[in-house]
Order: structure tokens, then sequence, then C-alpha cells
């Protein structure tokens, strides 16, 4: 009798066969990078207001990698910036062949920034996606102008971290983050906002939050404007007073300076300095400034910072962040003991 077996596949060959059924397969889970993107832009001003009406248009390019023959894709986008400062634009993109990831879309030219009623000014170069994410986060604020080097461009790290500065002048995201520290034993009872001021990025040029002492016995409130200046300006170096409406020069109050410096920015006035400083706010301001608050309006605080040279920077603290802290003042007053 004869028997027959089918004769065993080669091993080589059958590990052939088997990477070229899964090639395309494979080639198909990579080859699934998105076509289009977003981009937001928080657009402030050089106290930190927000800029309705202001538009940003520009173009990106994004390619596939290849050195030599390979595609491009440039697309223009353009945005006004609404009620809040933010404005959005969607993006084409290459889609990526080798990732399921957003393609970085660089930029082939100035950003051109308008603000209503003014002409066009040109601005830097930005580049989004560059962490493969469809969402690109951004803040835009202007300095002494909306040029390279006078405005500040940062990319935010997430949604999280845009929206906690694009909400910033309502009163309620200032009261959810409102601290108040209330020990029996101390002689006063301490309510501070800095706890909404934690996602601002960290290389953010300055800072500034409320502070309020409430005595335990007399009930006397003080209040404090807080703040942290980062600048590399050496003419500016020495923050000596500081200064807002209806009130002359006022003396700072725990001032701390530090620097970073090595010997070639020394030598180049390149070194970076950091001041932290307090200074007080009269009663009346305080409550004024916390009166003045409207929802939906934006009209900023403003303060000013000068230096032993006699120069200045102008920075702010929105209505609304003082209305949360009137509020919180009040309840913790309402609820000490006689």
């Amino acid at each position: 009798m004869n028997l027959s077996y089918p004769t065993p596949m080669p091993k080589i060959l059958a590990s052939s066969l088997l990477a070229a059924a899964l090639l395309p397969w494979s080639f198909a889970v990579h080859a699934a990078g998105p076509a289009q993107g977003q981009i937001r832009f928080l657009v402030l001003g050089p106290a930190g207001q927000a800029m309705p009406g202001v538009t940003l248009q520009g173009s990106c390019q994004s390619d596939d990698g290849a050195l030599f023959g390979g595609q491009k894709l440039v697309s223009p986008w353009s945005c006004t910036a609404d009620a809040l400062g933010v404005c959005r634009a969607d993006v084409r993109l290459l889609p990526r062949p080798d990732s399921d990831r957003a393609n970085e879309c660089r930029a082939t030219a100035p950003t051109q920034i308008t603000e209503p009623g003014a002409p066009a000014h040109k601005g830097s170069y930005f580049t989004f996606f560059a962490d493969g994410r469809t969402d690109s986060y951004n803040l835009l604020q202007k300095g002494a102008s909306w040029k390279h080097g006078d405005a500040d461009f940062q990319s935010l790290p997430g949604k999280e971290a845009f929206d906690a500065l694009a909400q910033r002048n309502d009163s309620a995201y200032y009261l959810a983050r409102t601290a108040v520290h209330d020990d029996p034993a101390g002689g006063a009872v301490l309510i501070d906002t800095a706890g909404a001021h934690g996602q601002e990025p960290p290389n953010t040029a300055g800072t500034a939050y409320l502070q309020a002492r409430i005595d335990r016995k007399t009930r006397a409130v003080a209040v404090r404007v807080v703040f942290s200046e980062t600048y590399i300006d050496y003419t500016f170096h020495g923050i000596d007073t500081a200064r807002y409406a209806g009130a002359p020069k006022v003396a700072l109050l725990e001032h701390r300076q530090s620097s970073t410096c090595n010997l070639r920015d020394l030598m180049q006035r390149k070194c970076s300095y950091q001041e932290q400083a307090a200074f007080e706010v009269s009663l009346e301001a305080f409550r004024q400034a916390a009166a003045a608050y409207r929802a939906g309006e934006r009209a900023p605080w403003e303060f000013q910072l000068l230096s032993k040279s006699g120069h200045e920077r102008r920075r702010a603290v929105r209505p609304a962040e003082f209305q949360a802290l009137a509020e919180a003042v009040d309840r913790a007053a309402a609820g000490m003991r006689p």
C-alpha cells in the first residue's frame, strides 16, 4: 500500500510568505497619519488683556520626510480672535507615511498680524504639531510691537493650560482656586489667588497674584500684589518701586533678587534676572477694583514696576481676580469667631 504525506514547507519559505502577507496590514497601520490639524491662539495685549478682532494669517508646510523628490504640502491658514482673544484655524497636513501621529507643519513665511483698523504687521515664523498631536495650543502676546523679539510666542502643553489662560477674566475661575490659610493659633487668616496661576508657562516674563491678610483681633484687612519678574534687559535691572492708578509710588516688600549668568552672558549683558516682591494696595483701591468687575469685560487693573534707572514695565491684574479675592475675604471674615 502506498501512503503519501504532504511535503513540509521549508521554514524559510513559510516565514517569507507570512511576512509578505502581513506587510500590507503593517503598512496600513502606519499610513494612518491625520490629514488635518487645528491650531489655537490666545492673543493678548502687553498688559495681558484679550485682543478681540486681531486677525492672524500665515502658511506652513508639511512633507513626507524624504531627502529627495518627496511630497510637500503648503497650507495657508487664518483666524480672527473672538471676545476672549481666542482664534482657531484648521490646517491641512500631509499624512506621515510611517506613523499615525500628526505631521509637523513649518512656517513658510512670517505670520501676518492685523489689529482692527490698523495696518498688518509681520511677526515670527511659527511651527505647529511638532509633538505629533493634532491640536496645537499657543499663546501670542504683544510686547512693544508684534515684531520678532518684541512679541512673546509660546507653545502651550495642552488644552488645560490654554483654557486656564483664556478664562482668566472669569471671577469664578479665580474663586475656585483661591486658598484660605486659617491657622487658629496664628494671628491672622491669609488668603491668596496663587493657585489660579499654576498653569502659566514656566518662562512667562512676569506673573502676579493677590494676597490678603485678615487680623484676628481687629478684623483689619491688608491686601498685596505679589509679583515675579524675569528679564534679560540689564538697563531695567533693580526694581525699586511700584505704582498704580490713584496712588503715588509705593515701596516694595520682601524683595528678593537672583540671576543666571556666566562670563559670556556678563560680557554681552545677556544675564537672566529674577526679582520677586510685593506691594501694598489700599483697601479703597482694592474694593474699587473688585467693584469694576463685569462678566465679559476685560479691562485690566494695571500697575507699573519702576527700576532704579527710571525704566518701567507695565503689568496687570484682572478685576475678576480682585472680585474673587474680595468675595473670599468677606466669607472668611463672616466666619471668624468674635
